[in-house]
C-alpha cells in the first residue's frame, strides 16, 4: 500500500485538548531540565574520576614532582567543594 498526501490528508489523529497539550510540553521541559542536570554531574563525576586516577598513578609510580607535573593540582579543591 503506498501513502499518499491525498491518502494522508483524510485521516483524523486525535489530540488532548489544548491544556492538556500545554501540561505535557511542560512536563517534557522539567524532564530535558533534569537530563541537562545528570548529563552536567556525569561530565563532573569523570572529571573527577580522571583527577582521582591521575592522582593515584602519580603516588603509585612514586613519580618525584621534578620530572612530571603533578596532576594533583586542585584536586584537594575541587573534591572538598
Amino acid at each position: 500500500v503506498e501513502l499518499t498526501t491525498g491518502l494522508a490528508q483524510n485521516w483524523l489523529v486525535p489530540l488532548p485538548p489544548l491544556p492538556e497539550q500545554h501540561r505535557i510540553v511542560a512536563k517534557v521541559d522539567e524532564l530535558m531540565g533534569l537530563c541537562d542536570r545528570l548529563e552536567e554531574s556525569l561530565a563532573a563525576i569523570d572529571d573527577m574520576r580522571r583527577r582521582l586516577l591521575g592522582a593515584w598513578l602519580y603516588e603509585a609510580l612514586g613519580a618525584d614532582g621534578g620530572e612530571v607535573a603533578r596532576p594533583t593540582s586542585g584536586l584537594r579543591e575541587a573534591y572538598n567543594k
